[in-house]
C-alpha cells in the first residue's frame, strides 16, 4: 500500500537514484500512514527489496537499462533505550498507579492486574506463572511448588509430524532441577491467589479471559500499555529482577536463599542484580553506558 498510494501512478521514467532516495527519507520520517511517523527500519528494507524486484522486472522487458535500487541508504535509525532490569522506586510507584486504575465503576481497567502484581510478590518467570496450577498452591502453609513451565511448540499431527505454520502451547515439566523449587509466599501473595481463585474455575490459576493459557505476545501488548500509559521504561522481566533486588536489601535474605527462592543455578546471576540495584541507589548510574556496570560486576567478584 506503501508503494501503491505514493508512487504508484508515476513513470518508470522518474524511477531514478535521486527520486527514490527521496522516497526513502520521506517513508523514513512520516511515511506511517495512520500515525505520519517514520516507518522501522525493517519495514523500509522490505520496501526497497519489493521495488528492487519491480525494477529487475522492468529490466527483464526492457522498460530500464540498470536497477538504481541497489544504490539507496537506508536513513538510519535512533535506537530505543533498552527496558530497565530494575525498577527504581519512583518508576515503580508509576507502574503501580497506573496497574491499580479503576474504571467508574470500581472494577479495575487491566485484566492482568492480579498477575503482574503476584509477579512482583514472587519474581516468577512468565512462563512459570501461566503455568501455575491450583494443585501446585498451598494457601493454608503459604508455600507455591514450581515444578511446571509454560512451552510454545510446534503441533504435530495423530502421526506425530510438525503442522507447518502452527503452534501450541503446552504445560510440561521445567528443564533444569534448580527451577525445580518450593517458593514461600507473602500475605500479599497469597491474598492475590484468593482474589484471583474468587474469579477464575480454570485449572491454570492465571487464564486469559478464554480461560486458556496466556501467550507471550498477548502479555507483553497489555504490559507495554501500561508501561506506555505510565510512562515507564521497563519489560515484564523488570517485575523478578526487581523482586529479587528488594528482597535481598529490604529483607536481608542471603544470596544462596536467593537463589534457591529465584531458581537460579548460580549465585552469580543473582549477585549481578543486587549490584544494578546497589548502583542505582547509591551511585545514580546510567545503565546505557554498560562499561559503568561491567567495572563494578568485576569488582564485586574479585573481593568474595
Amino acid at each position: 500500500s506503501h508503494i501503491k498510494n505514493e508512487i504508484g501512478d508515476f513513470n518508470l521514467e522518474n524511477f531514478n537514484a535521486e527520486f527514490l532516495q527521496k522516497y526513502v527519507y520521506r517513508l523514513s520520517k512520516n511515511g506511517n500512514l495512520k500515525t505520519g511517523k517514520g516507518l522501522s527500519y525493517n519495514t523500509i528494507r522490505k520496501i526497497i527489496s519489493v521495488l528492487y524486484e519491480l525494477n529487475e522486472y522492468a529490466i527483464y522487458k526492457e522498460y530500464l537499462d540498470k536497477n538504481v535500487v541497489k544504490y539507496l541508504e537506508i536513513p538510519k535509525m535512533v535506537k530505543k533505550p533498552e527496558p530497565r532490569k530494575i525498577m527504581s522506586e519512583v518508576e515503580l510507584n508509576l507502574f503501580l498507579k497506573e496497574l491499580l486504575k479503576k474504571d467508574r465503576f470500581g472494577n479495575y481497567v487491566y485484566y492482568y492486574k492480579n498477575a503482574i502484581m503476584f509477579m512482583l510478590c514472587t519474581g516468577l518467570r512468565t512462563c512459570e506463572l501461566f503455568a501455575l496450577q491450583w494443585d501446585m498452591v498451598d494457601l493454608e502453609n503459604k508455600v507455591v511448588k514450581i515444578e511446571r513451565n509454560k512451552i510454545r511448540t510446534a503441533k504435530r499431527s495423530v502421526t506425530g509430524k510438525k503442522i507447518e505454520g502452527y503452534k501450541t502451547i503446552i504445560v510440561d515439566e521445567t528443564k533444569n532441577m534448580s527451577s525445580k523449587r518450593y517458593f514461600p509466599l507473602t500475605d500479599m501473595a497469597v491474598n492475590i491467589l484468593k482474589e484471583q481463585k474468587e474469579m477464575v474455575t480454570t485449572k491454570v490459576c492465571f487464564p486469559n479471559k478464554d480461560g486458556r493459557i496466556v501467550k507471550q505476545s498477548t502479555f507483553n501488548h497489555n504490559f507495554t500499555r501500561i508501561c506506555k500509559n505510565a510512562n515507564v521504561n521497563v519489560a515484564p522481566y523488570s517485575l523478578r529482577h526487581t523482586f529479587a533486588c528488594n528482597a535481598y536489601y529490604n529483607s536481608k535474605v542471603s544470596l544462596e536463599e536467593l537463589s534457591k527462592i529465584m531458581g537460579h543455578s548460580s549465585l552469580l546471576i543473582n549477585l549481578k542484580e543486587c549490584i544494578t540495584l546497589s548502583l542505582i541507589k547509591f551511585h545514580s548510574v546510567d545503565f546505557s553506558k554498560k562499561a559503568y556496570y561491567n567495572i563494578f560486576i568485576k569488582y564485586f567478584i574479585l573481593k568474595l
